[in-house]
């Protein structure tokens, strides 16, 4: 819904002075008639920037182990050959022609706010007609990946790179369903490019003059941390466009940083904001209304604390909630241990619960993130884990080892049942919830295809054997090992194991019974809309709380061509209680599909 009406016609009739006395002598009168009617940034504005940019690319991929291909000749070979010689591979035909080297298209999304270097991961396909069978074992030598056009003469062109990528691939799936075929990297594309947001005035309410004054707005809630001169994060560019860069604090949250954004009042005069702080009090305490009233305040900034302070007084979970998770997002800890219980008790909330204690980065959410990786529920523990590697990669709790080049090896102390959880996006990595992690024996199981594990039903000892092809035959190498799941793993990298090759063995060994406890795949914590969050939280629609599969904060978000994450939603900032998506941006240039184009 937009505020027009008597807003607009008395503001072009102002000036900024007027503006700001009228507004604080109507914003309660508005309110008695329903909702809360002055004006936000996001009544004359929408957002740009919102959409994952699409790259795609071709890519050879080496060490496959007989399951490559001589590619058909058809424009990916012409492509590929062409891109083989601008980087000076001699002998491009013999290359293609080995069994060990396939050629294959690549697909990655670069999410909204991305920052240079930033770790994406990529898809990896085989091209359609190709009869290569497998990518199993297989490493991508680096690639480009950039976005794809169509000319007015149809002529398909690539744009500029905008990310690198190369590494080990991990497949999952067998082959009599085809998945063989497709892989991803995980964490290994690293974008080119920072991508900010763009701001975009009403065509009928466009000027420099406005930009500029609705810069300074965002600017005076939001500026980038350091010391001396405060740099906003709002930039007017002329007189429709403000570029905006994003706030730290909300790069695991980034659709809330915009709701937030949307919602930074154009007044900011003192009367104005008392009264609005009094009403919003009052809006905070009912459940139907608290996670909208929470999200204005956030908006008004730090001034607002006490008023959420006194919402975590709440009886009703819904307010305290949403009051300790704005208190998070303006840097104050008081609401740390709601959000703890949260996270811990309740599915509805977690996602949140544990993105706002990243964002508070304090050590009372360190250390409450330390006791979640202590639960027994998978979905606590490793999203706790992953958002205390988010808060600081080199915390004792959760720092890693590295294994090789390959991967990141995570010891987590913790007394409750033993689990191992295995990441399919974000970065290649294994996390040992438990030490004591020892395989029982008898065992016989394989790591890739050219690793062999093998013990006696006494054995206290696993005896691995690699046979790997040379130029001059098998190349043998062999190595022993106790029975600690984290001392296997490294030795499979010492004998040329890859992250897939490890993963294809633990697998396995929990499906013949050899591993203890559980074995966790990707298993995120899952989250709903904000809107839809909303009206639970009002009593409305409480079997959402059976259906938790929607949107959720980035850092839990999968962003890939299968994922709902792709299409993110916005819901406008005056109709907290509806699901409601504002007007996909419309791309400049018509896209080009890569995959389409070489299938036809």
């Amino acid at each position: 819904m937009r505020h027009g009406g008597p807003v607009r016609s008395v503001a072009h009739g102002m000036g900024a002075m007027a503006l700001a006395g009228w507004l604080a002598t109507t914003v309660l009168a508005a309110s008695e008639k329903g909702p809360l009617d002055y004006p936000m940034v996001g009544d004359r504005t929408s957002m740009e920037g919102l959409l994952p940019i699409k790259v795609e690319g071709l890519g050879l991929v080496v060490g496959l182990n007989g399951t490559g291909s001589d590619p058909p000749a058809n424009q990916v070979r012409d492509r590929i050959m062409e891109i083989m010689r601008k980087r000076n591979v001699v002998k491009t035909e013999h290359v293609l022609a080995s069994k060990s080297t396939a050629v294959v298209l690549l697909r990655a999304f670069i999410p909204p706010g991305a920052r240079k270097g930033d770790p994406i991961d990529v898809e990896v396909y085989v091209p359609p007609g190709d009869p290569a069978s497998s990518l199993q074992g297989g490493r991508l030598l680096e690639a480009e990946l950039s976005e794809q056009f169509v000319t007015q003469s149809k002529a398909a062109i690539g744009g500029d790179s905008l990310m690198t990528v190369g590494g080990p691939i991990l497949v999952w799936g067998d082959a009599d369903d085809g998945s063989l075929k497709k892989g991803k990297i995980l964490g290994q594309g690293r974008s080119k490019i920072d991508r900010n947001f763009r701001v975009i005035l009403d065509r009928e309410d466009r000027s420099a003059r406005l930009t500029r004054m609705l810069a300074v707005k965002i600017n005076e809630r939001f500026h980038s941390p350091g010391q001396g001169i405060r740099e906003g994060l709002a930039t007017a560019k002329d007189e429709k466009i403000i570029e905006l860069k994003l706030d730290s604090r909300y790069r695991y949250d980034i659709d809330r940083f915009l709701h937030v954004v949307r919602r930074i009042p154009i007044s900011r005069s003192e009367t104005f904001r008392h009264r609005l702080q009094e009403e919003l009090a009052d809006r905070l305490n009912r459940p139907e209304w608290a996670l909208e009233a929470a999200l204005r305040l956030e908006a008004l900034g730090r001034v607002s604390s006490p008023v959420l302070k006194d919402g975590l007084k709440s009886k009703n979970q819904h307010v305290k909630f949403a009051s300790a998770q704005s208190l998070a997002y303006l840097g104050d800890g008081s609401g740390v241990q709601v959000l703890a219980e949260l996270a811990k008790s309740d599915p509805l909330y977690r996602a949140y619960a544990l993105s706002a204690l990243v964002a508070l980065d304090h050590p009372i959410s360190r250390m409450e993130l330390s006791e979640l990786m202590k639960t027994e529920s998978a979905e606590t523990r490793y999203g706790a884990f992953r958002a205390l590697l988010a808060l600081d990669r080199f915390d004792p709790n959760v720092r890693g080892k590295n294994v090789g080049e390959e991967f990141s090896l995570h010891r987590v102390p913790s007394e409750v049942s033993p689990m191992i959880h295995l990441s399919r996006n974000f970065r290649r990595e294994i996390v040992l919830f438990n030490s004591n992690h020892q395989l029982r024996t008898p065992l016989s199981l394989r790591a890739g295809k050219f690793i062999l594990l093998n013990a006696g039903a006494d054995n206290k000892e696993i005896h691995l054997a690699s046979f790997r092809p040379g130029p001059k035959g098998t190349i043998e190498q062999r190595a022993v090992s106790s029975l600690q799941v984290g001392e296997v793993i490294e030795k499979i990298v010492e004998l040329g194991g890859t992250y897939p090759d490890v993963v294809a063995m633990l697998q396995q060994a929990s499906e013949t019974g050899n591993l203890p406890g559980r074995l966790e795949i990707n298993t995120l914590p899952k989250s709903i809309s904000l809107s839809r969050l909303a009206a639970i939280g009002g009593d409305r629609g409480r079997e959402g709380r059976s259906t938790l599969d929607g949107d959720a904060p980035s850092l839990f978000r999968v962003t890939d061509s299968n994922s709902a994450s792709s299409k993110p939603k916005m819901t406008t900032a005056s109709k907290p209680d509806e699901d409601e998506d504002v007007e996909e941006e419309k791309p400049k240039r018509s896209r080009f599909n890569i995959f389409r184009r070489f299938a036809d």
